[in-house]
């Protein structure tokens, strides 16, 4: 197997994607915050791969699992594709999680905090059980992947064994991590609702029943209801931050997490088209990548 194809394989854009969000919030909040703790560039070294080789097997697993629809769809490259049999597909996924059980058992010898493993089982586990069972659901599958994702900013502080980010609001690095926490998973909620909606006709013809099979109506409903959560809560997070920011960064943080939610909702109740959905799922990425921007600006 080539490179290339195994970084197709592992979904390579969204780990990266992912990486710059755990480096960010390491090295801008996360360290600082637990300066008197004993901390190394192992640690977070560790981290980074770990989660690369954690959502990669995940990844080929649920192309594993999803390989009727995948072979219905004329741009995606199905694992038969890649693989003679599916059983030298499953062999890959089992190095997979050796090579993540060897980095855990490292981790903890530089200094992870007990619990950093234990998610990861979780989280190895969890994207197992969504590929078999979860992903042929209606709002289930999309609810576990939005947590997950959230997970994924969670487990940053775990890289220090005594670090541990307090569920305060009356401190900036909890306003903003526990902040961050809340709108991974709603952003991410509402982009998995909305890929369910780009591939339901691949979905009925394998046998699938996701969340692209509710109604527009209903779907709509589900995001406008998400994005108004979505922006109370980053309205109050920035009137608990306005203690710590100048006006410039309120300003700013204003620009970044509720413009982007205007031509979203103004879409979506307008008259769908073929392509609107694809258009709205790059949009989100958007919006995901200006959230990042904005916790430079922040720090």
């Amino acid at each position: 197997m080539s490179i290339s194809t195994f970084l197709y394989l592992i979904r390579w854009k969204n780990i990266i994607l992912v990486w710059l969000m755990q480096i960010v919030l390491y090295y801008c909040y996360i360290k600082p915050l637990c300066s008197n703790s004993q901390s190394t560039f192992a640690q977070i070294v560790l981290l980074l791969f770990t989660t690369a080789i954690t959502l990669g097997a995940g990844n080929i697993v649920n192309d594993i699992y999803d390989r009727r629809t995948d072979n219905l769809k004329p741009t995606k490259l199905s694992i038969l594709e890649i693989f003679p049999d599916i059983s030298s597909a499953f062999n890959l996924y089992k190095n997979l999680l050796i090579a993540t059980g060897i980095l855990i058992i490292v981790g903890l010898y530089v200094g992870w905090s007990l619990y950093l493993p234990l998610a990861v089982i979780i989280v190895t586990l969890s994207l197992f059980l969504y590929s078999a069972y979860v992903k042929n659901t209606i709002i289930y599958g999309n609810l576990l992947v939005a947590l997950l994702c959230a997970a994924s900013v969670w487990v940053v502080p775990l890289a220090i064994k005594t670090c541990m980010v307090p569920f305060d609001f009356s401190k900036k690095a909890g306003i903003i991590f526990w902040g961050y926490i809340l709108n991974a998973f709603l952003v991410n909620f509402i982009r998995e609702i909305i890929k369910d909606q780009q591939d339901w006709e691949y979905d009925k013809q394998a046998g699938l029943k996701t969340t692209g099979f509710l109604p527009l109506k209903t779907v709509r409903i589900l995001i406008n209801g998400i994005v108004f959560i979505l922006a109370i809560s980053n309205a109050y997070g920035i009137y608990l931050l306005a203690e710590f920011l100048d006006q410039q960064n309120i300003n700013l943080g204003i620009l970044i997490l509720f413009t982007p939610l205007v031509p979203l909702l103004a879409i979506i109740n307008s008259t769908v088209k073929k392509h609107t959905f694809s258009f709205l799922s790059k949009l989100i990425k958007v919006y995901i990548l200006l959230g990042l921007l904005l916790l430079v600006f922040w720090q």
